[in-house]
């Protein structure tokens, strides 16, 4: 793929401006977003930062953030201050597509490096669950380009030798921490770390939080997802568990690579835990 196509990706995951409409008509999307489904799409529902699906709180910045900036600085670059969101990285990779041609074959090897490590540990160790979800709760524009994103990121993927793409899990992925066993004086972290993508094995958005709280005839309090998802346990602790546990169900993926099968492992995990958690509640409940 060309760096221009990895620019036009990239801009339609920024607010909508003066160019968006001549962007998205480039890249065969039915029509541009407009600036209202992008904030509900981007700012409220599925943020495009690396670091809320690799982070161990699933919150923007962190350790996992400080990672993708550690390797703009490895490039030589100075990191931008949102080093880790989607448009950067797909921007920094175009970057690194740009003239190889001309490039010495010193200079060239150098930027194949890395591009493949950008690639691997930066991009496809969370986005393609992440594109996935968008085209699930997104508009028609931003659901055409999520499938725009996932058909250039697998072109890439077929550019390079499976031996030198995937060998080894990315590092934001041999180093996510498990999900904490609950108890009383721990469910509170365990509810939080249900919202971290990496550790959790599949993504709980706001949409889906009200989802739960209709189909299961509860109140729905407003606020940040860890406190509405407290509330909803509150109310119905049982119904709560499992309803999300099938929605880790219905998340999981097939994939026969290293990243697909930590996140197919991660989300079958986190269902067996939800059923154990259910059940103690059927269990209490019972005997009470």
């Amino acid at each position: 793929m060309t760096p221009e196509t990895f620019r036009a990706l990239a801009v339609m995951c920024e607010p909508p401006g003066k160019s968006t409409d001549t962007i998205a008509d480039a890249l065969g999307l039915p029509r541009a977003p407009t600036p209202e489904e992008y904030t509900d799409l981007f700012v409220m529902q599925l943020s495009p930062y690396a670091s809320i699906y690799l982070g161990a709180d699933g919150m923007l910045g962190g350790e996992a953030r400080d990672r993708v900036a550690g390797f703009w600085r490895a490039l030589g670059i100075t990191p931008p201050t949102e080093a880790d969101h989607l448009a950067a990285l797909l921007g920094l990779y175009a970057t690194l597509c740009d003239d190889l041609v001309a490039e010495r074959e010193t200079v060239r090897e150098q930027r194949d490096h890395a591009r493949r490590a950008l690639l691997w540990e930066h991009l496809l160790s969370w986005v393609l669950p992440y594109l996935r979800r968008v085209r699930e709760v997104g508009p028609p524009p931003y659901r055409a380009w999520a499938t725009a994103l996932e058909c250039t990121l697998d072109t890439e993927v077929e550019h390079w030798d499976s031996g030198t793409v995937g060998r080894h899990l990315p590092l934001h992925l041999r180093e996510a921490r498990d999900l904490p066993q609950p108890d009383a004086e721990t469910l509170d972290h365990t509810l939080a770390a249900l919202l971290s993508p990496v550790r959790a094995g599949f993504i709980l958005t706001k949409y889906d939080l009200t989802v739960m709280a209709r189909q299961l005839g509860i109140g729905l309090r407003q606020g940040e997802r860890k406190f509405i998802l407290r509330a909803l346990v509150d109310q119905d602790p049982a119904a709560v568990f499992q309803w999300i546990e099938g929605e880790a169900r219905r998340q999981r993926q097939p994939g026969s690579d290293a990243i697909s099968l930590f996140w197919h492992d991660r989300n079958r995990s986190t269902e067996q835990l939800l059923q154990t958690m259910r059940r103690s509640v059927e269990e209490a409940s019972t005997n009470a």
